[in-house]
């Protein structure tokens, strides 16, 4: 925390300490509406349907499975599935 005010300050001086907004930065999503919902349908399935070894979904398994039914442009992270 003491690094980002260190780094703020030598890029903007004093002006660093005025208060910003609060306002959260909007999320760019990957998967629209229609892809939501059929990622949500491929979960209540088991992943077996899908050739998978595994019984139970976990995220490294979704994001490869959305990537082959092509939700996903390209394979993403685990944490772009989260």
């Amino acid at each position: 925390m003491v690094r980002n005010v260190i780094h703020a300050f030598n890029q903007h001086g004093l002006a660093c300490l005025t208060q910003q907004s609060n306002r959260r930065k909007p999320l760019h999503t990957l998967l629209d509406d229609t892809s939501l919902v059929t990622l949500r349908n491929l979960l209540h399935q088991s992943p077996r349907a899908f050739g998978k070894p595994a019984s139970l979904w976990i995220l490294e398994l979704v994001a490869q499975v959305s990537f082959q039914q092509g939700l996903t442009p390209y394979l993403v992270s685990a944490e772009t599935i989260r």
